[in-house]
Order: structure tokens, then sequence, then C-alpha cells
């Protein structure tokens, strides 16, 4: 699925003996050639994925592959994308 900022990848299946939800964020050197800038998109996405635990479904792991728009956009944006995302599946 594809949002403004964010596409994400979802795979319902967890390897033998996890359990609960995973999510990750993928921030790549095609976003931004600085690290500060690929390390605040990441905790950004990881404040808004703990914002937004609420809307995930059990034993799925979820993936959010930033895009280069991420590198500018404030908090808000990026909770608004991801919660977008998780709303549609």
């Amino acid at each position: 699925m594809h949002g403004r900022l964010f596409s994400l990848a979802r795979y319902s299946s967890l390897p033998q003996g996890m359990v609960g939800q995973k999510a990750a964020c993928v921030v790549s050197k095609k976003v931004s050639l600085k690290a500060v800038v690929r390390n605040t998109i990441e905790r950004r996405c990881r404040e808004a994925i703990k914002k937004n635990a609420k809307n995930m479904h059990k034993d799925t792991v979820y993936i959010f592959h930033a895009k280069k728009e991420a590198a500018s956009a404030l908090f808000s944006d990026i909770n608004s994308d991801v919660e977008v995302l998780l709303n549609k599946h």
C-alpha cells in the first residue's frame, strides 16, 4: 500500500514462536544522504507507529518504507500518513 510519505508492506505470518505485532521503519540513502535526516525520519515513524498501535492486527509484521517526501515532512504529516496506511487494510 502506498501513502504520500511511506509505502507499507504487511505480512500476516510471523516466524514460529513469535507473537504480537512487529513494525519497522526503513529509510534508505535514496531518501537523504545525510544520516541525521534519515534518523529523524525513522524516529518520527516509530513514534507515529506507537501512537497508532491500536490499529494494528495481532501476529502481523508491518514494514514502512520512507519516500523522499518524508525528508521535509513534519511529525503531524508522518503521523497522519501512518494512520491512513494502517486503517487501509
